[in-house]
């Protein structure tokens, strides 16, 4: 791979920060020292004025001597201190000062938005020279702000998402939304037809959960109602529009859009067909339990939803709970409540036999089929202004849920901007290989890890917000390259940029880690210009010989292990194993 070969260290303009000292302790224990440099990062030594998001290229030097290990392997999952200790200090390392991070305040609310006077300036991310042959989208930007808000500006969850700006429920007739079936429409109408490829359901949507006029979340004033559409599967050539006068009920676990999932022994390369799930802008899904909608290989899903009318997915519990009429029964229900969505790709995962093998299959969490292949470039799709939410089911009932949203093999030809998963039951965000990269991403309450990634991802996320969950939940990101091989080929390797990642305001008993960031089995990562607050056990672990090797010597920066920019502001800001 490209980034293996390049040995240059990126000194970036914005800013040599100064970090404040914690006191190195042993066995997983530290003592915080100070509140560390709460101004603005300065200028830097990257060749170019501060601001302007050029970067000067420093010779790394050698690869050094190797480290020695104490102990053998690392220990430890974030959460307890290690039976074996790290092989050289993760908080001495960065705190290098090329690095530019800083431990203490990040002057952030608790919804992850910078406050009044907030100082996450003055650092600037260009993105990396050596991401230059990779087709990197065009919602991945220069910045000079650290986290994800741009401090000063309006944030860009406003209006479309759930707990971030106190909304409980985004879905509403989509009155004017251009190029729509609703776009001249003045109230829905329940008027017995449905899109080609779906079924009329027995019961329209005031029959089966009460009527518009019984709305919690006070967004329908007027009174109307929906036909129920059932979607099931489209295995053949051609193209089922969801139109938004409609509500879509899923009909199977999964719904597969598509004929990729089955093994390349039953249907080949090029026996796929190429099947497309296309998606109004204020369009309402909802499935139930055990119902999921997974893309095949092959095949895409093309949902455009808009800030003023997002595409919403949820639960069957959920929209019962709203328009029940009943103020005791929450709006905002649990996780577990229906499947999930899923993408599938051609792109590689190095559990493939071979690194270049066009016919590998990989099998999917969840009982979804088959994904992976050799083409990277491969396009799953589009997602923008899509929000997932009540999600996770386990399907056999031995722990085997999905994620919010699945992304297994999916190329950089796929494309994620403007997100948001909401109360899954397993991970967020899981990237299984691939290489697509993905853009303002909403991750709320979600119950096992926020953004999670193994199996060789090399795509990247930029504008990420991470509210852990109060109530259950683990890490914020916990990042894999392969649990049995930690060079397992190709290596994770993604670029990020732009997070806020926040541990549980009010952690209960049940929360595990809540916000740490946990690197691990050899992962590589690069991180720019980020903020971690309120962790529970600590904001940054890096766990296995395998990850540590990714920096050759501890007092120089490495391109395959960097965090770089970014703010630690949690009780215990490294965890020492």
């Amino acid at each position: 791979m490209i980034r293996k070969q390049l040995g240059t260290l990126m000194v970036l303009a914005g800013g040599v920060g100064t970090a404040a000292v914690l006191a190195v302790a042993c066995g997983g224990d530290s003592n915080g020292g100070g509140t560390g440099n709460t101004g603005n990062l300065p200028a830097g030594t990257g060749g170019v004025p501060a601001g302007t998001g050029g970067m000067g290229m420093v010779p790394v030097g050698g690869t050094g001597p190797a480290p020695t290990p104490m102990g053998g392997t690392s220990g430890g999952t974030g959460g307890a201190p290690g039976t074996m200790a790290d092989p050289w200090s993760l908080k001495s390392y960065l705190e290098l000062p090329t690095l530019a991070n800083r431990v203490g305040p990040s002057g952030i609310d608790n919804k992850g938005q910078p406050g009044a006077g907030s100082t996450l300036t003055g650092a600037a991310f260009t993105k990396p020279a050596m991401w230059n042959g990779f087709p990197v989208p065009a919602y991945f930007t220069n910045t000079a702000y650290v986290g994800a808000f741009e401090p000063g500006k309006p944030a860009w969850t406003d209006g479309w998402t759930i707990g971030i700006n106190g909304n409980s429920a985004v879905w509403d007739f989509a009155k004017g939304e251009p190029n729509t079936a609703l776009a001249t429409a003045t109230a829905p109408v329940a008027n017995k037809s449905c899109p080609a490829g779906t079924t009329l359901a027995a019961q329209s949507f005031a029959q089966t959960f009460g009527p518009l006029t019984n709305d919690e979340a006070k967004l329908f004033v007027a009174a109307g109602d929906y036909d129920i559409c059932e979607l099931t599967s489209f295995e053949q050539a051609g193209t089922i529009k969801l139109t938004n006068d409609n509500v879509y009920r899923l009909a199977a676990m999964p719904v597969r859009i598509g004929n990729g999932y089955q093994r390349t022994t039953v249907v080949p390369p090029a026996s796929r067909v190429t099947a497309v799930l296309e998606i109004e802008a204020g369009t309402l899904i909802f499935g139930f339990r055990g119902q999921a909608l997974a893309i095949t290989r092959g095949s895409k899903i093309m949902a455009n939803g808009t800030k003023e009318n997002p595409i919403v997915m949820t639960s069957e519990d959920q929209l019962k709970g709203r328009f029940d009429g009943s103020p005791s029964t929450p709006i905002d229900t649990n996780a577990a409540e229906w499947g999930g969505l899923v993408l599938m790709g051609r792109a590689k995962s190095n559990e493939c036999v071979t690194e270049n093998d066009a016919n590998c299959d990989v099998e999917a969490e969840g009982q979804v089929g088959s994904y992976g292949g050799n083409d990277d470039s491969d396009a799953s799709g589009s997602l923008k202004y899509v929000i997932v939410r009540h999600a996770g089911f386990d399907v056999d009932g031995n722990g085997n849920e999905l994620n919010g949203i699945s992304y297994f093999g999916t190329g950089s030809g796929t494309l994620t901007d403007y997100v948001q998963v909401h109360r899954n039951f397993d991970d967020g965000v899981e990237h299984f290989g691939s290489a697509d990269f993905i853009g303002h991403v909403v991750l709320t309450s979600n119950g096992d890890d926020s953004l999670d990634w193994g199996q060789g991802w090399r795509g990247g996320a930029q504008h990420v917000v991470v509210l852990q969950s109060d109530v259950f939940g683990d890490f914020g990101i916990e990042a894999d390259n392969d649990e049995t091989n930690s060079a397992r080929a190709p290596v994770s390797f993604p670029l990020l940029a732009n997070l806020t990642i926040l541990g549980p305001a009010n952690p209960g008993p049940g929360v595990f880690a809540g916000g740490t960031v946990l690197l691990r089995r050899g992962t590589k990562v690069q991180i720019w210009n980020s903020v971690f607050s309120r962790a529970k056990t600590g904001c940054i672990d890096v766990d296995d010989l395998g990850t540590f090797a990714h920096v050759p010597s501890p007092t120089m920066p490495s391109n395959d292990l960097l965090i770089r920019n970014s703010v630690f502001d949690c009780q215990m800001p490294f965890v020492l194993e």
